[in-house]
């Protein structure tokens, strides 16, 4: 019983640093966005443009996530497993994973280009001219789309072996682009 229960508090000991680090620089991150939001409704004021800025940057974080979720969940188990296997296997995965999202992400991405007025009008209540200010900036933030996707695969092959605070760095970097380029 002693030995099972030091056995938990080596294996919790061992996981904790990791998940500090993950947990404070994803608190970090979203600090920033309430912080890249804040300066950019104090820079522009509250308008027009901030709700057309604010409307295309949630369209593009939901694609984002709805892609690198899934691939954080079903890709580094999988991925762990075949590095036990072999580093080849583990390597043709990657290898096939990169062009997959390549390709899916180019194609998600042109499909939103492509709809872009119809999802604008779906979803937001623009008049026309805040419309084309929408589907403008909607058209330059759709290339921030593959970015961010390949960084969280890189991000999630640097996590199965176990490295943590350079993705979490990378995290807080990538928040902090948004003002930056203001």
């Amino acid at each position: 019983m002693k030995k099972s229960i030091e056995l938990v508090i080596n294996q919790s000991n061992h996981i904790v640093h990791p998940i500090m680090i993950v947990a404070l620089t994803s608190l970090a991150a979203k600090f920033i966005g309430i912080l890249n939001n804040s300066i950019i409704a104090n820079r522009f004021g509250t308008s027009k443009e901030l709700d057309v800025f604010l409307a295309i940057q949630s369209i593009i974080d939901l694609t984002v996530a709805l892609i690198t979720i899934t691939l954080g969940v079903v890709f580094v188990p999988e991925y762990i497993e075949l590095i036990n296997k072999g580093r080849n296997r583990a390597k043709e995965l990657t290898d096939n994973l990169f062009s997959f999202l390549l390709s899916a992400t180019l194609i998600v991405t042109l499909t939103l280009v492509i709809f872009a007025n119809p999802l604008l009008t779906l979803f937001f209540n623009f008049d026309a001219q805040t419309k084309i200010l929408a589907k403008n900036l909607f058209y330059f933030s759709s290339l921030s789309v593959m970015p961010f996707v390949l960084a969280s695969l890189f991000t999630n092959i640097l996590n199965s072996y176990k490295q943590f605070t350079f993705p979490a760095v990378v995290t807080l970097i990538l928040a902090t682009l948004p003002t930056l380029c203001i």
